[in-house]
């Protein structure tokens, strides 16, 4: 239970305000995008030049290793600006700027090669190739010195932009198509040919296909229409263990990943199914059930933390999720945040944090020792417990683990269970909640005044 909650407050990886902000260092970590995501790069490349009698400077970010599918927005410090093809025509930057993107792959599979930094400079030239890495370039005209307060303020503008991120693979045919399902996600973090560790032979594909679909359906929305069960986006660096990534990806899910009686990995998301089993006094060997809470612990609310595309894509807080029921049985308890970085809408955040409460509030535990019937529970995800002298009638139950049993003695198996609520799993459009006008998230204090008199130093010579 402990180890539950602290993961529900302190997931891995890097943090969407890391992903956001430039970085300059010579040994920066390979980060790649999957879905959408709003994203800055590391600086391969500053430098001034003269361009038809024009003082220009260019900028060139790695961006996303295995490339980016699109550029949707950009932003220049915090200012979303408008674009007419490559040139920015937002004040004051209008005329002044022009920001420029390659995939990364297939006919743009040199990152590196814009045809205007390799015209400018002959230092940087086509060997400079950035292969598989998608990039933005920024260009950026000198002003004169009474415009760099308006104009260039604290220095060349940080650029971001909302990015559609590198393709994912699929295994079964080979192809690559970019997707926000968090499904297809998952499978290609595992299988991809280049950064995964597994093969198509590794994974149960038909429990991934199954998801995929599972993830597709329609809920319905506050205010009308539809939204997908499960979608989302982030970013992972190539550095970090797989089982961290695969982890953020299957809480934004409610997903579960585990191992088939084939020996291969398998994959589904939080959707209430009916169990294909039932323990009956026979098949026990010893039982030992009590409360659900037990002496752990108690968490009744939970507060979801997820990015939200209404504020630029920053971290924010949906509306907290109670447990009613347990509040009922037990009294308020402190809040808990829920963190979900692959997340990008409240409504998914407040539908995981009403399956979450529902498992660490269940109404009993029981941990069981089975005869070799127990087997059959390997990858299961649900069981029926039917103990009528203990008043569970065919009473739905969660597999929380599942083990061989080491004690030498008449089990074979030794499973936890908790008391299953199938209630967790149904979604009204008006448990959604409201969608808060969050305050965006203060921006970062500019550098001093050098950066300014630097850039009109430079438009003078």
């Amino acid at each position: 239970m402990n180890a539950a909650i602290a993961k529900v407050t302190a997931p891995k990886g890097p943090k969407p305000r890391d992903i956001q902000t430039e970085a300059r260092e010579s040994a920066a970590q390979r980060v790649r995008h999957l879905g959408r995501v709003r994203a800055s790069g590391t600086v391969m490349f500053w430098d001034w030049t003269r361009v038809g009698g024009q003082r220009r400077l260019f900028k060139l970010l790695a961006v996303g290793q295995g490339g980016i599918t699109g550029v949707e927005k950009v932003w220049l410090n915090d200012t979303l600006v408008s674009r007419s093809g490559e040139a920015v025509t937002t004040s004051p930057y209008n005329g002044r700027v022009s920001v420029r993107w390659r995939s990364g792959f297939g006919d743009e599979l040199s990152g590196g090669a814009f045809a205007t930094l390799q015209a400018g400079f002959g230092a940087w030239t086509a060997q400079h190739r950035l292969d598989g890495v998608g990039t933005i370039l920024g260009e950026f005209d000198a002003v004169k010195g009474e415009d760099v307060a308006e104009v260039y303020s604290g220095g060349d503008p940080d650029i971001t932009a909302l990015i559609r991120g590198d393709r994912c693979y699929r295994p079964a045919d080979g192809t690559y198509a970019w997707s926000d399902n968090l499904a297809i996600q998952l499978r290609d973090v595992f299988t991809h040919p280049l950064y995964g560790p597994l093969t198509l032979d590794d994974i149960d594909n038909a429990s991934f296909i199954q998801a995929q679909l599972d993830c597709d359906d329609d809920l319905p929305k506050r205010g009308g229409g539809t939204i997908k069960r499960y979608s989302g986006g982030g970013s992972y660096s190539l550095s970090e263990p797989v089982v961290d990534v695969a982890r953020r990806i299957s809480d934004a899910s409610a997903g579960q990943i585990y191992i088939t009686t084939e020996g291969k990995i398998g994959f589904r998301v939080g959707k209430w199914r009916a169990p294909n089993h039932t323990i009956r006094g026979e098949h026990i060997v010893a039982l030992d059930i009590g409360p659900g809470s037990g002496e752990f612990e108690r968490v009744t609310t939970l507060i979801p933390k997820y990015v939200a595309p209404e504020i630029d894509w920053q971290e924010t807080t949906a509306d907290a999720w109670e447990d009613a029921a347990a509040i009922a049985l037990y009294g308020e308890s402190a809040e808990k945040e829920l963190d979900v970085p692959w997340v990008q809408h409240h409504g998914q955040g407040r539908r995981l944090a009403k399956i979450k409460l529902a498992k660490l509030n269940p109404s009993w535990r029981a941990t069981i020792k089975l005869r070799f019937w127990g087997l059959l529970l390997l990858e299961e995800e649900t069981v029926r417990l039917h103990l009528p002298e203990l008043g569970l009638s065919n009473a739905p139950a969660w597999v929380d683990s599942f083990a061989f049993d080491a004690d030498g003695d008449e089990g074979v198996v030794t499973v936890n269970l908790i008391a299953a609520d199938p209630a967790s799993f149904n979604w009204t459009a008006a448990e959604e909640g409201i969608l808060q006008a969050h305050r965006r998230p203060s921006a970062m204090k500019p550098p001093s005044g050098r950066a300014g008199d630097f850039l009109a130093r430079r438009h003078d010579q």
